[in-house]
This record gives structure tokens, sequence and C-alpha cells, in this order.
């Protein structure tokens, strides 16, 4: 599934490059540049990064980057394939999903120091992240291929940790999770000829499952969910956006926008996005565009162009009204309006879908990607 994301993502790229300009250095030199506070070349990273507190984490190995002392913490040799390895934290313990065949809960502390680990019973690796694991309350949620799991997290350091519930969904594979409290999570289904988004409760009862226009997201497997006050809102391949009332799983929007709004190069696929300001911004998988989306109703807002015509392969990150993203060089939108305030005068190189992370500590919004660490100054 990795080679299949990575090759999709270089052929999306190409077929969005064939017809671009030359990278328009001339616009990027009239901009103001960001402020380069720290950066930390030796160790480069693909694929998802999170921080919390002051460690960095990513990387093939699990890596942690101090980013007060702008220094390696340490290394964890977990057993993993995957780019995509997700964090949670537990009071003072961090947690990790990884695996190399199936997957494996680590618990870990601030220091590197492996506590304990929970072997997820029947699961199969994935390489599509917003899978888990969530700490919500007294539970974690994790999805692992077609199921979904529930552990108490006073059972992570027990060596025979074993989960509350299990919840199957086969012929299915399981696209993301979303978990709103302990009682309230979202799950949504992909399989070749049906999408489900699917409500549950701390019981994993079903609350209300809807089909998710499987017609047009045949055979896409790009599925992201996000919350926006009581709405759902799911974001799906050429489906593009959509928002469901996360009580009733009715329909929130009148209708369903595009994606494919992007002068400088189109993409079909997409699972970037985040919300802020009341808005929705994404970054479309193989486009050169950064679009924003009024969340309350679904109507475009903007769209960006990037002037060097180069791929957007990052979510977004809203910080006091201004939007950061990077497709080699780090971006600073308007969150109202799209216009480009500022651009880092790095090259970043291709992230490969690296998040962007803000510490407001620090106040430094933090890029970890093949060009390694680079910690900017805000601009709000």
């Amino acid at each position: 599934m990795r080679r299949y994301l990575l090759l999709l993502s270089l052929a999306l790229t190409a077929c969005t490059s064939q017809n671009a300009p030359t990278p328009g250095e001339d616009a990027l030199a009239q901009l103001p540049a960001l402020t380069l506070q720290w950066s930390f070349p030796d160790h480069k990273v693909t694929g998802y990064t999170t921080l919390l507190g002051t460690l960095l984490l990513g990387g093939r190995q699990v890596t942690a980057i101090d980013t007060r002392t702008h220094q390696l913490a340490f290394k964890l040799p977990l057993d993993t394939e995957n780019l995509r390895t997700n964090y949670a934290t537990l009071d003072d313990k961090l947690i990790a999903l990884n695996g190399k065949n199936a997957d494996v809960l680590t618990v870990f502390d601030r220091s590197g120091q492996i506590l304990n680990t929970v072997a997820v019973p029947g699961g199969t690796r994935q390489s599509l992240g917003q899978l888990g694991p969530f700490v919500a309350g007294s539970s974690l949620y994790v999805v692992s291929g077609a199921r979904l799991y529930r552990y108490r997290t006073a059972d992570l350091l027990r060596p025979d940790a074993q989960p509350v519930w299990v919840r199957n969904y086969p012929g299915f594979r399981l696209a993301s999770l979303i978990v709103r409290d302990e009682d309230r999570l979202f799950v949504s289904t992909s399989a070749e000829t049906s999408h489900q988004l699917i409500a549950l409760n701390s019981q994993g009862e079903t609350r209300w499952a809807v089909d998710v226009s499987p017609k047009t997201l045949q055979n896409t497997g790009a599925f992201a969910l996000s919350l926006y006050k009581n709405l759902i809102i799911a974001q799906a391949g050429v489906a593009g956006l959509q928002a469901y009332d996360a009580d009733t799983g009715e329909k929130a929007w009148k209708k369903f926008p595009d994606i494919n709004v992007c002068p400088g190069g189109q993409a079909n696929t997409a699972f970037r996005m985040s919300i802020a300001d009341d808005k929705v911004f994404i970054g479309p998988w193989g486009g050169t565009c950064i679009l924003a989306y009024h969340a309350a109703t679904g109507e475009l807002a903007w769209v960006f162009d990037a002037p060097n015509h180069v791929t957007f392969d990052t979510t977004p990150l809203d910080v006091n009204g201004v939007v950061y993203a990077s497709n080699s060089r780090l971006w600073a939108l308007d969150a109202e309006t799209g216009k480009a305030l500022a651009v880092g005068r790095e090259n970043l190189s291709d992230n490969l879908g690296a998040p962007l992370s803000y510490d407001p500590a620090g106040r430094q919004v933090l890029h970890w990607g093949a060009a390694g660490v680079h910690a900017y100054q805000p601009l709000r």
C-alpha cells in the first residue's frame, strides 16, 4: 500500500507539472521572507510527524527531536516499515502505533525508555494515517486493518493488556477515525464499491451509518474526517468535501463542493485537511494549490495557486489567522483571503505528507521533511 501511495503521489505530481511554467522565482523574491529560527538538517523524515510537548516525533525508526535544545533526544529501534506512525499522549507517557507486519502499541516515556508493548490482536498494518491511537477519557481507540479497538488506558501498562471490545468490518478497509469524546467516535469504511461513515458510542454500538457517494468514490481509498462544531466533515477523493450532522448523520450542506478548482494543476485525490477560523483548508494530493471552504456551508472561500507551481503534499496549519503550508517552500497565507503574506527562502524538498506543527511555548512553526527540521518564527 505504501509503495502504491508513493507512486500515486509521484504520478499526480508529474501530471500536474507537465504544462507548468518555470518556477516563479521572481514572485518568490517579491514576498517578505519567513524568519528561520533554527534548523537540524542531519535527520530526515518522510510521512507523519507529531509534536508532543517539547518532543517532535517521526521517522522510520521513532526519532525524537527536542525543540528546546534543537538536538536529537532519542531514537527507538521499533519494528516498523510504516512512514506514517501515529502517536498519542497518556499523562506523562507517549504511545506509538507501530509495527512491521501487524500493529503494536508501544508505551514509552519522554526519555525514550520503553515501558510496555501491546500487540493489537488480529491487526493488519496500514500505511494511511488518521487511524489513532486516540485517547479520550479512560479509553484509547485505534484502527488496524478492518477492525476498530477500544482499550482502557489503565490497562496499557499491563503485559497482558487486551481490548475491551473489537468491531470488525469484513470486506472493508477502515480509512479514518475521529474521536469527539469517549462516547462519540466516527469511522469511515472503504471498499471498491461502497464507502460508509459510521458513528458509534463507547460500547461500540452503531449510532447511525450513511453511505457516502459510492459511485464517485469508487476505487478511492483516501478518506479523512474532521470535526467542526456539530458537523463531521469528510474529505474523500473526487467527491470533494461532504458534511454530516454529528448527531443524526443527515447531510448538512446543500451541495458537496468539488476540489478540482486549482488553475495551476488538478488532483482527484485529497486527504490533507484542517479546520480553523470557520474554514476548511485542504491541500489536494498532487495539486499546486491550497483551497479554503466555509465550514458552515461548504462554499469555496479562496484558492491559492503557488507561483512556483510545486505540488502541495501537506496538511495546512492555521496559527492566529495565518495558514502555513509547504510545497518545497513554506508559505504563509492570510486565512481570510488566501493572500500570500510571506515565504521561506529555504528549499525544504518534498516532505511526502509530513504535517506541520506549531509550538506555542517556543513560538515556532516546525517543518520536518526530507531536508531535516526547520523552525520558523510565525507572523502573528
